[in-house]
């Protein structure tokens, strides 16, 4: 059992359709049913555990034990479940329909793990049963798209204007995505494993964007949530030219490109990355290891991280003795960066989140989805004109500066033919996955279905 392949429970799913109403009949007690709070919560385990499975036959979904991971009055919470999910989740175990994983915690590393449950082969014969028609329906029609972490915990707080507008916008961008189909052509496994074995399901069914707040709202937020902002670093480098919306050209700008003229905000020398020195590290590596940098206590500190964290940054081919060697010739280069940012705060990722939203305002359509992965923008060829319209507008304005140049960067063709012995030949040849067209197949025709 593969526990790194789990995802945390979804309060937020819709549970006033009739998707799991036969499921929850035969599975339980019919005098338990007749309790409302019973009937309530047995359909959003069960609802939960369908979509878990849909999502990845192997996947398990942590849950809390305990009365202190429920908070039915919270925002974040429609449905106003209660641990009264732990009894149904106590009832399954003990009637030995879901495979059950306790939790624990150590004391001493001050770790631990969520227990874990996922359907077991008598409640999956149900569930294969089960026809999704319509993704639009999937979450609560009041789920929450903003949150706000005090102390990396979930919080309540008080709507503003700015919280509305996201809200809003996120609304009709979740929309879009899941009537649209992104995916990566050439990856041939249900999931990507990062760096640190963490298990990311390449699936829309658990894919939500929404946007983070940390400690306070008039701060920068980040956006996160979909499987594709999950990915690190190396996972991007690697399939950077492989991402595809809608089985069609697609096209990506990297805001890297704009990186010097974003430090130039909080420095007053010019960097440039682009000259050519004996360190071996790419421009996007460089941009990274600065952001890295910054981030350090010091220069020291800064080494042990990415030799501990190489793979992340797409380093895992250097040996630590060779690795040292270039981070120092680094640290020699841009060491003295770190003495200018005294208590700046320098976040890339909320200014790519930032640019991301201002585009999202002038190019919500649902014919034209666009799709942010860190810092690079991922958008279908054929509608490139306004949105590089659009965003030079939005740079230029951000950056208080005339004429910005947008480079744009093509992913890798996708060849086709109507002869079914040619398809397969191509498929072959351009290495396309059986995932991949298979997902394809499910895209195409919930669009012919109208859902």
């Amino acid at each position: 059992m593969n526990f790194e392949l789990s995802r945390a429970i979804d309060f937020q799913k819709n549970l006033d359709t009739e998707l799991m109403l036969k499921i929850v009949g035969e599975l339980f007690d019919k005098k338990n049913l007749l309790n409302q709070n019973f009937y309530k919560h047995a359909n959003f385990i069960i609802t939960e555990l369908f979509f878990c499975w849909l999502e990845s036959e192997n996947q398990f979904l942590s849950v809390s034990m305990s009365k202190r991971g429920y908070r039915s009055k919270s925002r974040y919470n429609p449905s106003e479940l209660s641990s009264y999910s732990i009894k149904l989740i106590k009832y399954l175990k003990d009637a030995n329909l879901i495979d059950f994983q306790k939790g624990f915690y150590d004391t001493r590393t001050k770790r631990g793990r969520l227990s874990r449950i996922r359907a077991n082969s008598s409640v999956i014969n149900y569930f294969r049963k089960i026809k999704l028609k319509n993704l639009s329906k999937i979450d609560h029609k009041k789920r929450e798209y903003v949150y706000f972490f005090k102390d990396k915990n979930y919080s309540e707080y008080r709507d503003n204007f700015r919280t509305h507008e996201l809200r809003e916008i996120l609304k009709v961008y979740n929309k879009i995505i899941k009537k649209n189909f992104f995916d990566i052509p050439c990856h041939h496994e249900n999931q990507i494993t990062r760096y640190d074995n963490k298990e990311i399901n390449l699936s829309i069914l658990n894919s939500t964007l929404n946007c983070c707040f940390y400690d306070k709202l008039d701060e920068p937020y980040i956006l996160n949530g979909c499987w594709w902002n999950k990915l690190h670093e190396s996972n991007i480098m690697k399939y950077k030219r492989n991402f595809i919306i809608n089985n069609s050209d697609t096209g990506y700008i990297d805001l890297l490109e704009f990186f010097p003229i974003f430090l130039l905000k909080f420095f007053e020398t010019k960097i440039d990355l682009t000259s050519s020195y004996s360190d071996n590290f790419s421009y996007n590596e460089k941009c990274n290891l600065i952001l890295k940098l910054l981030r350090s206590k010091n220069h020291e500190f800064f080494k042990t991280s990415i030799l501990r964290e190489k793979k992340r940054y797409g380093l895992g081919d250097f040996n630590n003795e060779n690795l040292r060697k270039m981070l120092n010739l680094f640290i020699e280069q841009h060491g003295h960066l770190s003495i200018y940012l005294k208590d700046k705060n320098i976040n890339w990722d909320s200014f790519c989140s930032e640019i991301f939203i201002e585009l999202l305002k002038t190019n919500l359509n649902f014919d034209n989805p666009i799709y942010l992965l860190k810092d690079k923008i991922y958008f279908s060829v054929s509608h490139q004109k306004s949105l590089i319209s659009n965003l030079v507008k939005i740079l230029e304005k951000k950056f208080k500066v005339r004429e910005i140049s947008i480079k744009i960067e093509l992913c890798k063709e996708l060849k086709s033919n109507k002869s079914k012995f040619l398809n397969s030949f191509l498929r072959v040849k351009e290495n396309i996955a059986g995932r991949y067209i298979k997902n394809l197949k499910n895209f195409e025709r919930n669009i012919k279905n109208g859902s």
